[in-house]
Parts: structure tokens; sequence; C-alpha cells
């Protein structure tokens, strides 16, 4: 089977993963802060917060924006996004406000309200969704790299592109927002103090990441522009072996237009090569959502 996501665990993944067992440190331990620097110095940003998950890192990015903006309650996303994107809003009793995609799959110019939160693109397959707005929360789980204009997220998920198998990251170089994310990821802990530990000023979630997890971060890290360029050598090679049947210029999937899409995946997978439909527009064809009254051809 050619499968969608893989990880190439080399040399130094596996020396670190040894030191974390060898050193007892599979919880916390030194590789998160490791792993952050690295990602902070990469981006070019101040902080980088690491998350258990790019999920989290989306629930926690937008709790952070609630905790200083408490009368706003409105977050303007794209309708074609993942579900996780989503659902990060909604887990934070806001409201998504579904704005349509333009031809590139990116998210349309969004109308700002008083009641707006955040603006929160998700910039899909690895492009940047270039709008405006007063705060612009990025959703670059699938555009690992791009520097954030206020605040970000990145998922290392195995299909993304680097992987720690699981885990997150938000990135910002404000300092107050850090401040307060890497405070609501645990637990909204007072502080780090050992007569703080154990009190709690605000709501907060359990969204660390684990010491091994961040040891293959960090080792991966050291060769992450190899890795992008990978990626973007075999959407080429791809293209040239497609012809003119499919095309991308996606350096995070492969991503095709066909009017036949169910027996492409069908055939795909009996030939052993894994597949999936891409996203769909969650409004209007997700059942979870139906409660939120939109209707088919309410979005292109």
């Amino acid at each position: 089977m050619i499968s969608l996501a893989t990880a190439t665990i080399n040399k130094k993944v596996r020396a670190n993963i040894k030191a974390c067992l060898d050193e007892g440190m599979i919880g916390g331990g030194r590789f998160i802060k490791e792993f952050e620097q690295k990602v902070a110095d990469y981006v070019g940003v101040k902080h980088a917060i690491a998350v258990c998950n790019g999920s989290m890192a989306d629930i926690v990015a937008l709790a952070v924006l609630k905790h200083l903006y408490p009368n706003k309650t409105e977050v303007i996303v794209p309708a074609l996004t993942f579900i996780a994107q989503i659902n990060a809003v909604i887990i934070n009793g806001l409201t998504p406000i579904f704005v349509d995609v333009g031809y590139d799959y990116q998210m349309k110019e969004p109308k700002i309200i008083d009641d707006t939160l955040c603006v929160m693109p998700a910039n899909l397959l690895g492009k940047r969704c270039d709008i405006q707005g007063n705060i612009i929360l990025e959703d670059s789980c699938e555009a690992f790299g791009l520097k954030p204009r206020d605040m970000g997220t990145y998922s290392f998920y195995p299909s993304h592109t680097i992987t720690t198998g699981e885990g997150g990251m938000i990135v910002t170089d404000n300092d107050k927002y850090a401040e307060l994310a890497r405070t609501i990821k645990n637990h909204g802990r007072k502080g780090n103090n050992v007569l703080d530990k154990f009190h709690f000023n605000m709501i907060g979630f359990n969204g660390k990441m684990s010491n091994i997890s961040a040891a293959i971060g960090s080792a991966v890290m050291d060769d992450v522009d190899e890795i992008i360029k990978k990626r973007k050598d075999n959407v080429v090679l791809m293209n040239e072996l497609t012809g003119n049947d499919f095309y991308s210029e996606s350096p995070h999937a492969y991503p095709i237009l066909c009017d036949n899409r169910d027996e492409v995946l069908l055939k795909l997978e009996k030939n052993k090569i894994e597949a999936r439909k891409l996203f769909s527009c969650l409004p209007t064809q997700e059942k979870v959502y139906k409660y939120m009254g939109y209707e088919l051809g309410d979005f292109q």
C-alpha cells in the first residue's frame, strides 16, 4: 500500500527517543523547549508553544483571544476547511461565521463587524490565504513555516509537512498571547513556581506535548528544508507523470479535480494507493452542523 503519510525514522530521531527513555523523561522534558526554539527560529517569531495536536493549537489560540476580548463572540472562518478548525470555535463557545472560498480554495475577503473576535483563515494545501482583519489567527496546519501576521497554528500529523506522530504548535510575536497560551494549554495553571503549580487563575485545557513527540520534532527540524524541497519536487514529478489529466501546485498534498471522483478513489484503492476525498463545505454538507440552518447552495 502506498500511504498518504510516511515518516522517516533516521538515526537522530532514534537517538533522541533513546535519550528520553534513558533519562526517564517521557512526559515533560528538555526536548519540548528545544523543539519550540527550533520552530520559533525557523519561522522567525519570538514564541512557539508546543501542544498535543493541531486541533488543540486552534482551541488554545482561540481561548487566548476570547480571554482578552470577552465581548467579541464571532470568528470568521472558511466554509471549506477541515472540521477541527470549526470545532475549535464551537468548543470555545464562539460562533463561526462562514465565508465562501474562491477557485484557489482560499477564503474570500470577510466583512468585519463589532462582534468579530478574529479572522481565522486556513492556509489550505500549503498556500497562504492573503486576507485582511483586525486580528488574524492563521490555521497553518497544512502550511508549516508560514510566518503568521498575529498568531498561527501548525499540526504535526503524519500527513503534514513534518510529523511527530501527533503534535501541534502555536506561534506568535505577541508576548501576551504567548504567556496566555502557555497557561491555557496547562489547565490554566497560575505558573511554574513550586508554590503556584496547583493554583489556577483561568479555565484551561490539557494540551501539553510529550517529551517523546518533541524529541522527534527536534530531530526532524534539522532536516526541514530538505523535507519541504522533496515534497515540492514530488509535486513537480507527479505533474509530469500525469500529463494533462491532473495538475497540482500544492506542496502539502496532491489534490485533483475529476467528475468521476468516487470511481477514481475506488480504482486507486484497488491498486493499493491510499487516497481520500478532500474537504467538504462544512455548514451545508456535514450533518453535525445541520442545526446552524445552512442549506445547499448557500456557498459555491
